[in-house]
């Protein structure tokens, strides 16, 4: 979940000119991933700011992975164990 940036007094200052979300979307977003009725989501990154009736209208293209992420390892190129 992308969490946005919140203007509260903890942000830090360099962030505060793109802090344009508010605090309710966080919550609101955490809880409907809680219920079953955002199950879909499940593995998938998806942004507060998002629509959540826009996304439940694509969620057949979502089940199909429009929204899954895939870790690759990366190596470096003088060996070792990567990340």
């Amino acid at each position: 979940m992308l969490p946005g940036i919140v203007p509260t007094d903890l942000a830090d200052e360099k962030f505060l000119s793109f802090a344009k979300d508010e605090g309710e979307l966080s919550g609101v977003l955490g809880l409907y991933l809680a219920t079953p009725r955002g199950d879909y989501l499940r593995g998938s990154l998806v942004s507060i700011n998002w629509d959540l009736e826009e996304m439940e209208s694509h969620k057949e293209e979502i089940l199909g992975g429009l929204l899954k992420i895939k870790w690759v390892p990366v190596l470096p190129r003088s060996g070792g164990s990567g990340l």
